[in-house]
């Protein structure tokens, strides 16, 4: 199973600590530093097992969420530890892995990133984006082999930028810009 590389749309900001976490709900994974948002379908990232078992909300630390990126067997959500296990292959053995996980009461609210989201509205005429944002944006969407690159989708009356994969796989993003002329 291969995982999206949601720490790359996450904050490094000490003053914003959630923002440094991926957040995962029963529905949706989502990660944010303020200037990109990524939203992938939980149930396309994890097996229903981990789902099942998982609590309603939950927040990994960018860190460890780029470390489970890695190549992995096996993910597991262990409910007695509050931890995400997962199985690696080491040579001829199996080695496993424990990542903790936090809760929005111990360091903050995660932004309701689902007001963000704008309605369409009419193509801008002029904008320019961060090349840098632009990509870490699609590395922590793409999880497809067969994904093309991004479709953008601009708005009038609003500075966000929507991000889909092409093919549309109903992964969705954000990207803000960093000058609109009209």
């Amino acid at each position: 199973m291969k995982l999206p590389k949601l720490h790359l749309a996450c904050s490094d900001d000490t003053y914003r600590p959630v923002m440094s976490h991926v957040l995962i709900t029963k529905e949706e994974t989502v990660a944010t530093n303020a200037q990109i948002l990524v939203v992938h379908k939980t149930k396309d990232l994890f097996p229903e097992q981990f789902i099942d078992d998982m609590p309603k909300r939950m927040l990994i630390h960018r860190r460890f969420w780029a470390d489970i990126c890695k190549n992995h067997l096996s993910i597991y959500f262990n409910n007695e530890t509050n931890q995400v296990e997962i199985m690696r292959k080491f040579k001829y053995e199996n080695i496993k892995y424990f990542y903790p996980i936090v809760f929005e009461s111990e360091i903050g609210i995660y932004p309701d990133y689902t007001k963000v989201f704008p309605k369409k509205q009419e193509s801008k005429k002029e904008i320019a984006l961060n090349p840098l944002l632009l990509k870490n944006l699609y590395k922590a969407m793409n999880t497809y082999a067969d994904s093309t690159g991004l479709k953008l989708e601009f708005y009038d009356n609003y500075g966000a930028i929507i991000a889909k994969l092409n093919p549309d796989t109903g992964v969705k993003g954000m990207i803000m810009p960093i000058m609109i002329n009209e």
